[in-house]
């Protein structure tokens, strides 16, 4: 996402370069074009966001998943072990 965000941003610079020199990128519009694209980066920001929410949620479940795995294999040696 870094990548990507890093190549949005460059093609916003030369976006942004063009439009200053008043050239039309493509044969479009340069500013539609940009509006376009800021759009699409706020919004992927966005899902990374909420991805990275979801990461930190899921680790934290896995931690407390682990931990009670743990506590209970701990259990069961030391009833095994008082046989």
């Amino acid at each position: 996402m870094d990548r990507f965000a890093g190549s949005v941003d460059r093609l916003e610079a030369l976006l942004n370069r063009r439009m200053a020199q008043g050239r039309k990128v493509g044969g479009g519009d340069a500013a539609g074009d940009l509006a376009g694209l800021r759009g699409d980066k706020a919004r992927l920001e966005e899902e990374l966001n909420v991805m990275k929410a979801e990461v930190r949620r899921l680790s934290t479940m896995n931690e407390r998943a682990s931990q009670d795995i743990t506590s209970a294999v701990d259990g069961i040696r030391k009833i095994l072990a008082a046989g």
